[in-house]
């Protein structure tokens, strides 16, 4: 072996050698290091899109919870006006029951007043009949006269009857 062929063999020994130690040294604080860094983001990647399912299952979730909110409170608000409405047509019923026993109430006071009037005016009426009967008598006693007088005293004694009404 020649001092050239050993030169070549050392050198590419060394630099095995050299490219061995370079490589552990690049396993160890590099490859490693930087390994583990990309698991690590690799996983938080994972994570957040597991946590971005989640949250967006959850916001589905929420919409749907939503609209069963909203569609029961839609019920409820059409049983609250439609009981509402239904209490509101029986306070009216009522009202009008009551008026009618008011009216039912003052129409009987009324007739009976009417009644009353009417009484009072008939014997008021008969009253003055006789009254004026008794005039009348009166004054056809105290000048009997003939026939013709005695008419006469009649139609005056009505007309005087007529003017008083």
């Amino acid at each position: 072996m020649n001092s050239g062929e050993t030169n070549w063999i050392l050198t590419f020994v060394g630099q095995l050698v050299n490219f061995i130690i370079l490589f552990t040294l690049l396993s160890v604080f590099v490859f490693k290091p930087l390994s583990k860094m990309l698991d690590e983001r690799q996983k938080k990647i994972k994570e957040g899109v597991l946590k971005e399912e989640k949250a967006e299952q959850r916001l589905n979730d929420l919409r749907e919870t939503d609209k069963r909110l909203r569609a029961k409170n839609e019920e409820d608000r059409k049983q609250i006006l439609s009981d509402a409405e239904k209490e509101a047509e029986r306070r009216k019923e009522k009202t009008m029951q009551a008026l009618d026993e008011v009216k039912k109430e003052l129409l009987l006071k009324a007739e009976k007043e009417a009644e009353d009037l009417k009484s009072k005016e008939t014997e008021k009426t008969k009253r003055e009949i006789v009254e004026n009967s008794i005039l009348l008598a009166e004054q056809i006693l105290k000048n009997k006269i003939d026939k013709e007088e005695d008419s006469k005293i009649i139609n005056n004694y009505l007309n005087s009857l007529n003017e008083k009404r």
